[in-house]
């Protein structure tokens, strides 16, 4: 089988974050739980939403995150604000938690969320996240992982290594 092509991973990837269509504004968790959206510097994250559902006014976006709820906003990936589903808190939370003799890097403090959302480490969420950041940017490696994550390389291979191998 051929390697795929620059064009042919460039059409993947726009899928995979919904940047290849409109999208319809009842599809928003569905959008922002693709990889979640950062959200620095502040509304970055209204803007990604707006761009792949312009029917998604802020006052809609405001509403699932504020009082709804079915959105959340915690301190997540590279120790930016990430916003994302909010029944998939454990997949953006807990796989930032290194073992025990990998070192913390930007997620030192996801401690505190993990406490405040009664979540701890869960392995099918950590499998689910490096499925999901595979999908939104394959092909790929554990160290691009590392990357988007903000963790050691170590916890990353680790991470990899539950679903790759």
């Amino acid at each position: 089988m051929p390697d795929p092509t620059v064009e042919q991973i460039r059409s993947f990837r726009l899928h995979a974050h919904h940047l290849d269509a409109e999208y319809d504004a009842a599809q928003a968790e569905e959008l922002v739980g693709a990889c979640g959206m950062q959200n620095s510097p502040p509304g970055a994250w209204e803007a990604a939403l707006f761009n792949r559902a312009p029917a998604c006014h802020l006052s809609d976006a405001t509403r699932m995150l504020s009082q709804d709820k079915t959105l959340v906003q915690a301190w997540s990936l590279r120790g930016a604000p990430y916003v994302f589903p909010a029944d998939e808190s454990a997949t953006f939370l807990s796989p930032l938690v290194p073992s025990d003799d990998e070192p913390w890097a930007y997620t030192n403090g996801i401690g505190l969320a993990l406490g405040a959302l009664h979540l701890e480490f869960d392995a099918d969420a950590a499998k689910k996240l490096v499925r999901k950041f595979i999908h939104c940017y394959g092909p790929t490696t554990a160290n691009a992982l590392a990357g988007w994550m903000g963790c050691s390389g170590k916890q990353a291979r680790r991470l990899w290594h539950e679903v790759v191998c």
